[in-house]
């Protein structure tokens, strides 16, 4: 396994969370993930696990994970709270300068 830079559990879960979203068709496998974060596939097992419990990542029917729709989900409801306060502050603009 190839050295990498050390990494605590929390900073491993929001990596495994990139990497997964990178083939959210196929999924990625354990073997994969560990080999990208530079640890065993028992720890990446036990992380998978934790982000599945958390519905954020899901197994598939070919043995790899992939990151589940609830990643989209709060994509999209980030985007819908800037376009609100986008539009709130420009109203408030529109307040102040007298339009």
């Amino acid at each position: 396994m190839p050295k990498m830079p050390k990494m605590n559990s929390q900073a491993r879960l929001l990596r495994l969370v990139e990497l997964l979203a990178e083939d959210i068709l196929q999924g990625k496998s354990n073997k994969d993930l560990a080999s990208s974060v530079g640890k065993t596939h028992d720890i990446i097992s036990r992380d998978l696990a934790c982000l599945k419990e958390a519905g954020w990542a899901e197994p598939l029917p070919n043995r790899n994970w992939r990151i589940t729709p609830a990643f989209g989900q709060l994509s999209h409801r980030v985007a819908a709270r800037f376009q609100q306060e986008y539009l709130h502050l420009k109203n408030e603009q529109g307040r102040f300068l007298g339009h």
